[in-house]
């Protein structure tokens, strides 16, 4: 949170007292959170604790027969017959078997004809899976074959260029194991198109990802009309006997996200483009009278892809990431779920200090340059309302601003700034059109696939190449909105407009992350080489007084990291006057330069806050403040302790 106002503040205790309960509280939390290792916990190490006594392998048997992915912490099998696909998904953690019936390994609409990548005939009860029954197994006359399997290294989603601090041991691509497996159709008519199924899993954590590619070696084009990533029968969560309409739990042994994630500032609101958790009809023996049970996984668009892929090309899915759960506690769910993170999409972990700055004066932008270098920050951004304009692609814009980086740079200061995309109404055919019913998310939407988008895009990555800005905050970025429209050559219409749209910013974005820019986004990007979402507040709450907007500041920041660490969250307290409230609202009066006194105050609480990133880029165990109790937030990485209470 790098614009989170972060203090030490001291008890009104005896010095003595205040040190002593600093370290019993620092003792407490890593031995409740740490230390105890949940009740179903069946390991003798602690994941959390100890990473790195767990590392993944993938094994092919010598007699070809099953392929293992495992880590010691969850196991994945891969069955090779009389039938090819899953035959199990185990959590060394607590000892159980999170499936309950075997599923293709993908499926495909190609053309119009649905293709299944594996899978069996039937199962006669979908409730459980015994390993002695696996050879009764059939597959089915049309089931893709597995024909080969290679054990390969896991590989980068993209290039991520380091040009910051980041937490202290991170890499890229995460350390682990990968599998390569290519499948081909029992139909002599499907010879030309071959399948690959893509697994990696990952030391120290239990999880692993999945994605599908299809190669069209033949020499006419081929269209895939959609396409199902993932599909696992689930070990229900609940079976309850009715459905009165009130939602029934899906399981909880198994967190699922994707790269395919926008539309929100959490995963729940992000994921639901792409994890679907629904009910099994095939699944005949459960409680539920209706079969309503939501347990059965597909990991699919809603629409689409609908690719056309020419002769002798190749189409890539976006990626599945599951993460087995060792607890049904939410503090240590949290605490795997932003793990996850730290290993998935490191770049979080970088913790920039920025200065916003809301002008492009020459003198004034020095002047930021100047105190920023001075006081400790690591970035200048020109923020809403400074009048930068990327889109403005004159070479007098293009030469003002790169001569404004090259200042900085000379201070060890990183520029970026603003540019807003969503929410804003073109015009003249260009914005999106929705399909009945339905409508743009933030009110409007330009299409990124029509004409004013390409040029927007154009222009944005002349801005970066030219200027070598290396931070940027795309507002209101594109929040996955459908569009009715054609678009030739990028878009034919609705069950295409998502997927294209989605690979032009993400594409945007990771070619920032290649150049090493830091990215800020008020969506669920981090995936695809985001480093920053809000961590989530109500902009009106800045109109109340100061003191109720440190407290509701606070408590979102309690309740933003549930999942996030704090380094992927950001949240401000403004100085001046921000949503009206009066001088009751404001800290200050503005602070336009940084004196001697301000310097004093400001340097200690800067370094504070910038110099550990070992403790922002980690788990925090937040107390949620109230009027009536101290606040409190403990790092848990356990090499950099610390206390900070309010």
């Amino acid at each position: 949170m790098n614009q989170t106002n972060t203090t030490l503040s001291k008890f009104p205790v005896h010095s003595g007292l205040a040190i002593s309960l600093i370290f019993f509280l620092c003792w407490a939390s890593l031995h409740t959170v740490h230390g105890s290792k949940p009740d179903r916990y069946q390991l003798v190490q602690d994941w959390l604790i100890n990473p790195d006594y767990f590392r993944a392998t993938v094994t092919i048997h010598p007699d070809g027969r099953s392929i293992v992915l495992d880590n010691g912490l969850i196991r994945r099998t891969l069955h090779r017959g009389t039938w090819s696909g899953t035959a199990e998904f185990y959590s060394h953690m607590t000892q159980e078997h999170l499936l309950r019936a075997v599923e293709p390994e993908a499926i495909l609409t190609i053309d119009g004809v649905i293709h299944t990548i594996g899978g069996i005939k039937s199962q006669t009860n979908r409730a459980y899976l015994l390993p002695e029954s696996f050879e009764d197994f059939q597959s089915p006359e049309s089931a893709w074959i597995l024909s080969s399997a290679e054990v390969v290294p896991t590989v980068e989603r993209f290039p991520w260029k380091k040009t910051r601090h980041t937490a202290p041991v991170v890499h890229w691509p995460p350390m682990g194991s990968g599998l390569k497996t290519i499948w081909t159709s029992p139909d002599p008519a499907h010879k030309h198109i071959r399948v690959e199924v893509r697994y990696e899993i990952y030391d120290g954590i239990p999880s692993l990802m999945k994605w599908v590619v299809l190669h069209n070696d033949g020499d006419s084009p081929i269209n895939l009309d959609h396409i199902i990533v993932e599909k696992l029968s689930v070990v229900p969560y609940e079976d309850l006997v009715e459905f009165r309409n009130i939602p029934l739990t899906p399981p909880q042994s198994i967190h699922v996200e994707t790269d395919y994630a926008f539309q929100g500032m959490s995963y729940k609101n992000s994921a639901h483009h792409s994890v679907h958790w629904i009910p099994d009809p095939t699944f005949s023996t459960q409680v539920n009278y209706l079969m309503q049970t939501p347990c059965l996984l597909e990991v699919r668009p809603k629409r689409g892809p609908d690719q056309t892929l020419p002769p002798q090309s190749s189409w890539t899915s976006f990626r599945v990431f599951e993460l087995a759960q060792d607890s049904t506690d939410r503090e240590r769910r949290g605490l795997a779920h932003r793990q996850f993170y730290r290993r998935m999409a490191p770049w979080v972990t970088e913790n920039p200090l920025i200065l916003h700055v809301v002008s492009v004066d020459q003198n004034t932008v020095h002047r930021a340059i100047d105190q920023a270098a001075e006081c400790g920050f690591e970035m200048v951004s020109l923020s809403f309302g400074s009048g930068l304009n990327m889109e403005d692609d004159s070479p007098e814009n293009l030469e003002k601003f790169k001569a404004f980086s090259d200042y900085a740079l000379q201070k060890g200061i990183h520029l970026g700034g603003y540019s807003l995309l969503s929410s804003r109404r073109i015009g003249n055919g260009q914005d999106v059109v929705s399909p009945p019913g339905e409508s743009p998310t933030h009110g409007n939407c330009p299409a990124l696939t029509s004409g004013w988008g390409q040029n927007y895009f154009s222009k944005l990555n002349e801005f970066f190449d030219r200027t070598g800005f290396l931070q940027f905050t795309h507002d209101g970025s594109y929040p996955g909105d459908w569009d009715v429209t054609s678009r030739p050559p990028w878009q034919k219409g609705l069950n295409d407009s998502q997927w294209v749209q989605w690979e032009i910013i993400t594409g945007f974005y990771q070619k920032l992350r290649a150049t090493g820019a830091y990215i800020r986004v008020p969506d669920y990007y981090y995936l695809s080489g985001a480093n920053e979402c809000a961590m989530g507040y109500r902009e009106v709450n800045w109109s109340l007084p100061r003191a109720e907007q440190v407290l509701h500041t606070r408590q979102n920041i309690f309740d933003g990291t549930w999942q996030k660490t704090p380094s992927m969250g950001w949240m401000f307290v403004p100085l001046t006057q921000y949503h009206g409230g009066g001088a009751a609202a404001t800290i200050r009066a503005p602070v336009r330069t940084f004196g001697p006194i301000t310097k004093k105050c400001w340097l200690p609480t800067c370094c504070s806050a910038c110099r550990p990133s070992i403790v922002v880029s980690a788990s925090m165990i937040l107390h949620k403040p109230g009027i009536w109790s101290r606040e409190w937030s403990i790092s848990t990485n356990p090499t950099a302790i610390y206390l900070r209470v309010t």
